[in-house]
């Protein structure tokens, strides 16, 4: 599989991944209300862990380590990191078509900085690359 085509496998994945967690955390925890006090949230654990969208969130974020992983074997971490940042702008557009989320004016100005970082990095790989052919 090409570099291109991971990145893009592990964008897509990884954010679906992070939606699926935030759905089911979300299913399982409406109308419970503990504040700030975490370890009252254990006692959700066993429902937390039976939760479709829970488990389908864990299994998509481990096939996006294995991707990841492979990205690695592949690439510069000061690569790969960067551009695997471009899936804050899908979850964000996921989480709004999914989980019905309202994304502010300043998170959509934040989620562009983010893409334009994303294009520099990427430029940059690429120039380096046509540089080490020749």
């Amino acid at each position: 599989m090409r570099l291109v085509s991971l990145v893009i496998l592990a964008i897509l994945v990884q954010s679906l991944g992070n939606v699926m967690l935030g759905k089911g955390i979300k299913q399982v925890t409406a109308g419970f209300d503990a504040g700030l006090e975490v370890w009252k949230y254990l006692s959700l654990l066993p429902s937390v862990i039976a939760n479709p969208s829970f488990l389908l969130g864990v299994l998509l974020l481990i096939a996006f380590f294995v991707l990841h992983l492979a990205m690695l074997s592949k690439a510069d971490l000061s690569f790969v990191m960067p551009v695997t940042a471009f899936s804050y702008v899908l979850i964000a557009v996921l989480a709004k078509l999914i989980l019905s989320e309202a994304i502010t004016l300043f998170q959509w100005i934040g989620i562009l900085l983010i893409t334009v970082g994303v294009m520099v990095v990427g430029m940059g790989e690429a120039r380096r690359g046509r540089k080490e052919q020749r």
